[in-house]
């Protein structure tokens, strides 16, 4: 049994998300990695945030696209919108909100007021595809289960 195509298209949007963002990082690469370095952490973690998140966006992508791979995707995906919310959220809430926006395109144009509610939006929406995509494959392990015992008897 395939996913619904609910959740093909969910995983698409993410896709292309994730895409977008991550293009638009290594295309502009001296305004990602200048935003980088303003981050307030230490230059230590920021050198290693600069590689890291491109590299897992991309690992991400293509977890997503890979039936088989499609699961491991999805979590990922979901951990990484997680931790930049959650990033967000602290910038917003900790005032330090002037700080420069390294994600890429269109949403480092964003407020981090709506920064954080895209963020929030696009997390569960991976959150919610897990889930849905989760159970979608217990029913069809469950299902496969039932038809392999009554092909037994």
């Amino acid at each position: 049994m395939r996913p619904s195509k609910a959740i093909l298209v969910s995983c698409l949007i993410l896709v292309f998300i994730l895409a977008y963002t991550t293009a638009s990082k290594l295309l502009n690469w001296p305004h990602y990695t200048r935003a980088m370095l303003a981050q307030p952490f230490t230059d230590w973690f920021n050198q290693i945030l600069i590689y890291a998140i491109p590299t897992l966006e991309t690992s991400a992508i293509l977890l997503l696209l890979i039936n088989k791979t499609r699961k491991a995707g999805l979590r990922l995906t979901t951990v990484i919108l997680f931790l930049f919310t959650a990033y967000t959220a602290w910038i917003f809430a900790s005032g330090k909100d002037r700080s420069t926006c390294p994600c890429g395109g269109l949403f480092s144009q964003l407020s981090w007021t709506n920064h954080l509610i895209v963020n929030t939006s696009i997390t569960l929406l991976a959150l919610l595809t897990t889930i849905f995509y989760n159970s979608s494959l217990n029913i069809f392990h469950g299902h496969e289960k039932r038809r392999n015992a009554d092909a037994s008897d």
